[in-house]
Parts: structure tokens; sequence; C-alpha cells
């Protein structure tokens, strides 16, 4: 599979997302050699396609490949993370890293994945004005993910209106965020900043409303 961009050379997207696989585990056995054996173990190979999410916003606003891949890589560490914590909140087990290697270690695992996508994410080589803005948005946008989180673990959502608020805040503000970070790397335009905001509020939308059908439909056991 690959895509053209403009009057860009074609991309292959597989071979691009096993280099974000690829970064994945080295940044994680770069933090202790374990931590990149349970990565491994935890990331898709091969990855999701909306790994790439990033990279096609920063390939919209012209920006380079390499710093886009090491930008999924940190983005998919950090993650992870939230996942592991999201997983030890619900009570989620099948197939959680809680279920494995206990709610302690797990928990650990998860500050240490979220440790090295900020570490990451901060060492981006791209010009200084843009890694510091990509730095701010970033505790900006994890700040309200897990505003999201903990609004959903204090009760739920009871009505549409209180739906919608949670999904906003924790999902659609992630894919917000992650199509954000992309067009970072390339651009300094508000609008085309904007425009790739607002393509990943879509897909958040779209995610949590599949993810939603697939539980009423496909409902896992003790659920």
């Amino acid at each position: 599979m690959q895509v053209a961009i403009e009057s860009k050379p074609s991309i292959d997207l597989i071979d691009v997302l096993a280099q974000i696989r690829r970064r994945v585990i080295a940044v994680a056995t770069a933090g202790w050699p374990e931590l990149g054996s349970i990565a491994d173990s935890l990331f898709a190979n091969p990855l999701s396609p909306f790994a790439l999410l990033p990279i096609c916003t920063s390939q919209a606003a012209s920006g380079p490949l390499a710093p886009a891949v090491r930008a999924a890589a940190a983005l998919l560490l950090i993650e992870q993370g939230m996942r592991i914590v999201d997983d030890c909140a619900d009570g989620s087990a099948a197939g959680a890293v809680h279920s494995r290697l206990g709610v302690g270690r797990a928990m650990n695992l998860a500050m240490a994945f979220q440790t090295l996508g900020v570490r990451e994410l901060e060492s981006l080589p791209i010009v200084p004005r843009r890694r510091s803005a990509i730095r701010t948005d970033a505790f900006r946008s994890m700040l309200e993910i897990c505003h999201g989180q903990d609004l959903d673990l204090q009760a739920g959502a009871r009505s549409l209106a209180e739906y919608q608020v949670v999904v906003e805040r924790k999902s659609v503000a992630a894919y917000e965020w992650v199509a954000t970070v992309g067009a970072m790397i390339g651009t300094d335009s508000p609008a085309l900043l904007a425009r790739c905001a607002r393509c990943g509020e879509e897909l958040g939308w779209m995610a949590q409303i599949l993810n939603d059908i697939a539980a009423v439909w496909f409902p896992k056991p003790g659920e």
C-alpha cells in the first residue's frame, strides 16, 4: 500500500508502520531490556493503521517523515501507558497487563511508557519553537484526557449530554492531539493546525462510536 502526497514521492505505509513499531521497541528497550520485551508483546505487528494519523497530518503540513515516525512512536508509548491505567481502573481482565503481572507492576509499567513517550516528544529533531509548542500541547492534552477518564470513572454517562462531554474530553481529545502533533512537525499555520485538529476530532468520534457499537453487539464475558 502506497500513498502519494501532492508532488512528494510515494510513501510505503506498511514500511512506515514497521518503522514506528521498531522505534517503539527501541525506546522501550533503552529504558530497560525487559520493558522492551514487554512492549514487543503488547504492540500489534503490524500496528493498527491509526498509528499513521500523525504521519498523515505531518505530510499534509509538509513535515519530514523521520521526526513524524518518532512522534508516532512517542504517542503510542503514551497511549499504551494510558490504556494500562484505564484497564486497571475499569477492571478489564481479558489480555490486560495487570491480569498477568499484577496491578502494581502494571501501573509502574504505565508510568514508564508515559515517561519514555514524553521524553521522546521532547527530543524530536525539529526546530525548537515547534518542539516547544508540542511540549505545551502535550501537557494540556494529557491533562484533558485524564479529566475525561476521571469523569468516566466517577459515574459514567447518564445522559446523551454527559456522554458527549466524557467522549470529547477522553477519546476525541486524544485523537485531536495526535493529529495536531503530526501537523506541528511541519507547520506553524494556525489555519492548517486547526484543520488537522478537526480531522483528529472526527476520527475520535468515529472510533468511539464504533467501539460502543462493538460493545453492544459483541459483549465480552463478564461485562
